[in-house]
């Protein structure tokens, strides 16, 4: 089949290589020009662009993009000699060029199809893995964020003047447990460190608690257990800023929702 230039009707392989981006650059210049003043032709194109969308049920998502491209073009060339053989070789009326543009457009429906489908897969798999990299990105940032500034408000409480400094003790005890509290109300920042401990039964825990000056009721501040050796330590817990504390105490406590200390302290102030 002899490709049709410019000024006449371009032929159905010609507008099939034009929809999938495939002709030279000159060759590509001259169908657009074409297409922008015959009607005809234009009308004839949209119905290639048609059958070649219709084409994305049958496709494979594993197939790589290049090789489906490539593979429709080889049938496009393909099914454009088979045409062209069964005209020079039958004696019937030549089949009318809509007639031909439609059985070239249903022949090459799923592959045209395959390739739009697997297009799509392969854009869209694109986008999910980016979305998911961002996400974890922003989740990593959050996290280094928050470190961040924990770490910040551990370095400002142990280097600042104004923070508390108060040792816990159990009194006449064997083995001396011991608690070093330093807190810092301004920044609501506080840090416990204890040694020595006396392991407590499965259903029971240590409570950390804070004193207020104002004589209210004492605020729990968190529950904790020791570990093997007896040590245990609590770091910037969640307080409310500004809270003056006359002392700190810990109890051992039979639920880890207790809002009012079980008496007496097994560890305060001396």
């Amino acid at each position: 089949m002899e490709a049709l230039t410019y000024g006449k009707h371009i032929a159905e392989e010609e507008l099939s290589l034009y929809a999938v981006r495939s002709l030279a650059l000159e060759r590509n210049t001259e169908v657009q020009r074409h297409l922008d003043t015959c009607i005809q032709c234009r009308g004839r194109f949209a119905e290639a662009i048609s059958g070649i969308s219709l084409l994305t049920l049958t496709a494979s998502p594993e197939a790589p993009a290049s090789e489906a491209t490539e593979f429709l073009l080889s049938r496009i060339k393909t099914e454009a000699a088979r045409e062209s053989f069964e005209e020079n070789n039958q004696a019937e009326t030549p089949v009318p060029w809509l007639a031909r543009s439609r059985t070239l457009v249903k022949s090459l429906g799923w592959i045209a199809a395959a390739v739009a489908l697997i297009f799509a897969i392969y854009f869209g798999s694109k986008k999910y893995l980016l979305e998911r990299q961002v996400a974890a990105l922003r989740g990593e940032t959050t996290q280094l964020s928050g470190e961040f500034l924990r770490t910040q408000l551990v370095t400002n409480i142990l280097n600042s003047h104004t923070a508390q400094r108060l040792t816990l003790s159990q009194p006449q005890a064997v083995s001396r447990p011991t608690a070093q509290i330093l807190y810092d109300k301004t920044h609501a920042a506080l840090i416990f460190l204890a040694s020595h401990l006396d392991p407590i039964p499965a259903n029971r825990t240590y409570m950390l608690w804070l004193v207020p000056v104002n004589g209210t009721q004492p605020v729990r501040i968190a529950h904790f257990r020791p570990d093997t050796e007896g040590n245990a330590s609590i770091a910037m817990p969640p307080l409310s800023a500004g809270v003056d504390a006359r002392t700190f105490g810990v109890t051992i406590e039979e639920s880890q929702d207790s809002t009012i200390p079980t008496l007496p302290f097994v560890l305060s102030e001396e």
